[in-house]
């Protein structure tokens, strides 16, 4: 079920993802997973489907999921206007340096603006 989930994400195929985390919500499948659930929050949210469909926001698809499992207040993804630095070391580190020898093929790459 959940690879399903994330091919339609892949995809881009916003009804699969809904009907997947909708299916996720269901009585049958809360009951199949009720065990692996957080005691605090197995009687309120289903944690998976809350998870993947903020991974669904976060990529743009704002999934309008009408179950009470999955809190829509928690799905928005805003950027804060300013991070604190809170490590004095950290403030001179460039995350988007190349790395050398063997691993300079593995270097991160600045997305396109």
């Amino acid at each position: 079920m959940i690879f399903e989930f994330l091919l339609a994400l892949a995809r881009g195929d916003e009804a699969t993802m809904r009907s997947k985390l909708l299916d996720r919500c269901s009585p049958r499948q809360r009951a199949r997973s009720f065990q692996f659930e957080s005691g605090l929050t197995n009687h309120f949210i289903v944690a998976y489907a809350t998870l993947y469909a903020k991974m669904a926001w976060r990529a743009g698809y704002e999934l309008d999921l009408d179950t009470p499992w999955i809190p829509r207040d928690w799905l928005p993804v805003r950027p804060l206007t300013h991070y604190e630095q809170p490590w004095p070391f950290m403030k001179d580190f460039d995350i988007w340096q190349p790395f050398k020898g063997d691993y300079a093929a593995w270097s991160p790459r600045r997305p396109a603006p």
